[in-house]
């Protein structure tokens, strides 16, 4: 989005951003290609920001992108590059979204930010580091940043989805969430299900974006990343397609 951010190479995501210019190219792709101008982004778990900075564009003046990234060292750069760019429907906020007001570990590996968790320790191997960061409750702070404007979400907090996802899905004017889905599988698929959401895995290609409905829980494993939109009048959505054509069809 032509922001610079300063990053660390000596852990994965900050080499991976100074090699590729993005954490995950065909998400950064569905995301811009979901937003319309005007709306409003939240990029919850945002690490170093290159999906949500690449979107600030994409909503325009009349949007805004809000990051949440409770790593000090990282929100400081991330702040940084926001004051360079000199933009303003920018507001990086050092915190993270759950389930309360509340101060809570986060625990990171030294050699990836972006397995920084909220949960307690599952036994992973490894040298890792604990912090006390803020934590706000999800669906009260939410609904100050986005009032009654359409919004959609990018959300990586490494298995705490369900925390977070559950305060936002009674949100209507939620119209998209592009995800991870490599835990909580069957939480994920069921309530974005019962909630009126249509949900589409990213395929991985180097040359082309490509999402692909998942309406059966046996495909799950195929995908690393999904996309749940909301179908609204659409009614049935197509199988496959490229995420412009799925912008089209959903509210």
């Amino acid at each position: 989005g032509g922001f610079r951010v300063r990053v660390d190479t000596r852990e994965y995501h900050g080499r991976v951003l100074w090699v590729h210019g993005t954490h995950d190219r065909k998400v950064s792709r569905v995301v811009n290609a979901l937003l319309r101008p005007g709306d409003i982004l939240l990029d919850i778990g945002a690490n170093y920001a290159s999906i949500g900075l690449a979107a600030a564009e994409r909503v325009g003046p009349l949007g805004h992108v809000h990051l949440f990234e409770p790593q000090p060292a990282i929100a400081r750069a991330v702040h940084e590059a926001i004051g360079r760019a000199g933009v303003r429907n920018v507001t990086l906020h050092e915190l993270a979204l759950f389930k309360a007001d509340d101060e809570l570990t986060l625990r990171v590996p030294t050699h990836h930010s972006g397995l920084g968790t909220l949960l307690p320790d599952d036994g992973r191997g490894g040298e890792w580091s604990s912090l006390t960061v803020q934590t706000r409750q999800t669906r009260r702070f939410v609904k100050q940043l986005v009032g009654e404007r359409p919004f959609g979400v990018k959300i990586d907090i490494e298995g705490a989805e369900p925390e977070v996802l559950e305060e936002l899905l009674p949100f209507e004017r939620m119209r998209f969430v592009v995800f991870e889905g490599c835990s909580n599988e069957r939480w994920l698929f069921d309530h974005f299900s019962a909630a009126g959401f249509a949900i589409f895995g990213l395929k991985r290609s180097p040359l082309r974006c490509r999402i692909e409905r998942v309406d059966d829980f046996s495909r799950w494993h195929r995908y690393h990343d999904f996309v749940a939109v909301r179908q609204g009048r659409a009614g049935t959505l197509p199988a496959r397609m490229h995420p412009r054509r799925l912008a089209t069809l959903i509210d």
